[in-house]
């Protein structure tokens, strides 16, 4: 007998994560930026700010880039750029 053991990743909706940890077709609302990013100025001129919604749109396969929905434009970030970028889940509305 084989058996499948299938793995879930659980969401803590009240811990902050990265923009790296999000799922695809996820929304979720920037908080802040790490303190030693370099590229901070890039990332505010593309429209990452912080209270900005995002929506994770498509992922590559190896998790290396990630191409996200903010203000109506598509954008494609490394994912090293994303882990400094702390985000929290969007409140779902009732």
């Amino acid at each position: 007998m084989v058996y499948q053991i299938v793995y879930l990743r659980r969401i803590n909706l009240n811990k902050m994560n990265t923009l790296a940890d999000i799922a695809p077709n996820q929304e979720v609302v920037i908080q802040d930026f790490a303190n030693n990013s370099a590229c901070i100025k890039r990332l505010l001129s593309l429209g990452l700010e912080p209270g900005s919604i995002v929506t994770c749109r498509y992922r590559s396969l190896f998790k290396g880039t990630i191409c996200i929905s903010v203000k109506n434009r598509m954008i494609a970030i490394d994912a090293l750029e994303a882990k400094k970028i702390s985000v929290t889940h969007q409140p779902q509305a009732i």
